[in-house]
């Protein structure tokens, strides 16, 4: 088991020989980019300090020996996700490794504890003794991160989210962003966006989303003003790439069909209410000051035979709805319970402002 990752390990071990490039970062993604998360800032930070900083890409689904030889011999690795192979590989003492993850805040248990087998659960345990920091966004969820990543508190630093870095004042007000919108779909002309962005579950039937979710009877009541667009999760699309009713819906003209679409934060900008259901989406819509409603159709299965939550999901903030007529009765009714939303932002974010990336490299390089 894990051939392949020790493998990886082999090859790194020879290439760790070569001297190492304290002003080169690797970046660990996949060669979707499927997180989105952009390192544009990180990069940004790293060369005011100074401008010799050079960067790379490490394709973990595309593995080189050139990728292999950076990932050996740079200074910084920066991760979005887990990556089981580095459990083999032995950094030279001076590399710093970095935990990013793709997602802000604390919402759907992940990690550790959902791991199924002990060999998987070693393996992070391994990876976990090697983080050098782990960026999160509140000192109120160290010890959930603790958990998921194996990872020490006092390698854990509530420095933010460096996606969230983004959101400027001046993107905040830039109405560019929904008119660049309208220009590429005319349907959303002089109407409000619902952007519908689902999760993925392991009970493929559950990830059927539109046997739960009648979009026609949303374009019935709501079309005049509101335009429906559909953004499935990648991992949903895989369920799903053979299901006739899905791609039936994703193909009509009764949607905007954005699945695989990049530029998720523009897509938040540009929308005005987004709907999902256990999607750490909704932490970064909350932040920007977007409505969520929380489509739970399957909340009691998706808590007792799923991944669960870190917090009682009725602390959500947001209403939650269970079938299409709640939906679209809470979306006419503009009652988008954001009471709510205070106390949730001051658990889930220590800093709320574009710095998490000056703040994260300003740590390494002090």
């Amino acid at each position: 088991m894990f051939f392949k990752h020790r493998l990886l390990g082999l090859f790194f071990s020879f290439f760790k020989l070569f001297p190492l490039k304290r002003d080169r970062i690797v970046f660990v993604v996949d060669s979707l980019n499927s997180f989105n998360l952009s390192y544009d800032n990180i990069i940004c930070e790293f060369k005011k300090h100074d401008s010799t900083f050079s960067y790379c890409f490490f394709l973990k689904d595309k593995l080189s020996f050139k990728g292999l030889f950076h990932l050996a011999t740079s200074g910084f690795v920066f991760l979005d996700d887990n990556f089981f192979p580095l459990a083999f590989m032995n950094f030279k003492k001076d590399v710093r490794l970095v935990q990013l993850w793709h997602a802000p805040g604390a919402f759907k248990r992940f990690g550790y504890e959902t791991l199924k087998d002990e060999e998987s659960k070693k393996l992070l345990e391994n990876i976990g003794s090697k983080i050098s920091l782990l960026s999160v966004t509140s000192s109120n969820i160290q010890e959930f991160y603790s958990e998921a990543f194996q990872v020490s508190k006092d390698k854990i630093k509530a420095f933010g989210f460096p996606k969230l870095d983004y959101y400027t004042k001046d993107k905040l007000t830039d109405t560019n962003v929904k008119d660049d919108f309208v220009k590429r779909f005319p349907k959303a002309k002089g109407k409000k966006i619902v952007l519908y962005a689902p999760t993925f579950r392991e009970n493929s039937d559950m990830n059927d989303v539109f046997k739960y979710m009648d979009v026609n009877r949303f374009n019935e009541v709501l079309g005049e003003d509101y335009v429906l667009a559909v953004r499935l999760h990648p991992k949903i699309d895989k369920f799903l790439k053979d299901s006739e009713s899905v791609n039936k819906v994703l193909e009509s003209d009764n949607i905007i069909n954005l699945t695989g679409e990049a530029g998720e934060q523009d897509l938040l900008l540009a929308c005005d209410v987004l709907v999902t259901d256990y999607s750490s989406i909704m932490i970064e819509a909350v932040f920007i000051d977007k409505p969520v409603v929380f489509f739970a159709y399957d909340l009691e299965d998706y808590t007792s035979c799923e991944r669960g939550f870190y917090f009682d999901y009725n602390l959500v903030p947001g209403p939650i709805v269970k079938d299409t007529e709640s939906l679209i009765k809470q979306i006419q009714d503009k009652d988008y319970r954001k009471d709510k939303v205070e106390s949730f932002l001051a658990f889930q974010f220590d800093n709320r402002d574009s710095n998490s990336s000056k703040r994260i490299v300003d740590f390494l390089l002090k």
